[in-house]
């Protein structure tokens, strides 16, 4: 089609793409920039007032959040953790909190930052509260390998090695074989998918049969 038809009858996207196509470099590919902030939060499938089983899910959540910093070379200054009620449920007593805990050194330490996310829910739940909703956040992130050093308050050295070592191995058996004490071995996070669009060109169970 004519350039001219193409922008008017759709836009200036389609007629970039159009250029693209016929060899004309028109459209800039994204640059790929470190994130400055890695959340991990999610919506529990009920609501839970056990404070044993919020750790263990914060636990998990610190642990996604420092494996997600690994893979970008970062390393964090500050975790933030929020647990709140189900807002929905206005008959039940509502609570929302959350805590920042300041590190005086740079960690992606899966072990450093869940001890201290649990540190941090512990300070903010409240007994009888039904929660449905943690989340951990790593932010103040600096380059792994280039930081201000602390002359008093560093890493365990051991830690950088262990980690490598716990990555390697998951990446390659996947579904995290290696987890932390407090987690639960037997329990994996899945997304609910109950209202799910029908994924006709990737899933075969899902393509259009026609009579």
């Amino acid at each position: 089609m004519p350039d001219e038809w193409v922008r008017k009858n759709f836009s200036i996207t389609a007629w970039r793409l159009k250029k693209d196509l016929e060899g004309v470099s028109t459209l800039k590919l994204d640059e790929i920039t470190t994130k400055q902030a890695i959340a991990t939060t999610r919506s529990f499938d009920f609501t839970y007032s056990d404070i044993n089983y919020i750790k263990e899910r914060i636990s998990t959540f610190a642990t996604s959040c420092a494996e997600k910093l690994r893979k970008q070379n970062s390393s964090c200054y500050i975790i933030y953790v929020m647990l709140s009620s189900d807002r929905h449920k206005k008959n039940l007593e509502q609570h929302k909190a959350s805590k920042a805990i300041r590190l005086t050194y740079p960690t992606n330490s899966s072990l450093v930052i869940s001890n201290c996310a649990l540190k941090a829910v512990s300070s903010i739940f409240k007994l009888g509260i039904k929660y449905k909703r943690a989340g951990v956040i790593v932010t103040g992130l600096v380059p792994t390998d280039n930081f201000q050093l602390n002359m008093f308050e560093y890493e365990k050295p051991k830690h950088q090695p262990l980690m490598h070592i716990i990555d390697t191995i998951n990446n390659k058996y996947g579904d995290y074989k290696i987890k932390l004490g407090n987690q639960d071995l037997e329990r994996t996070w899945k997304m609910r998918q109950e209202r799910l669009s029908p994924r006709y060109t990737t899933n075969i169970n899902d393509i259009i049969k026609v009579k």
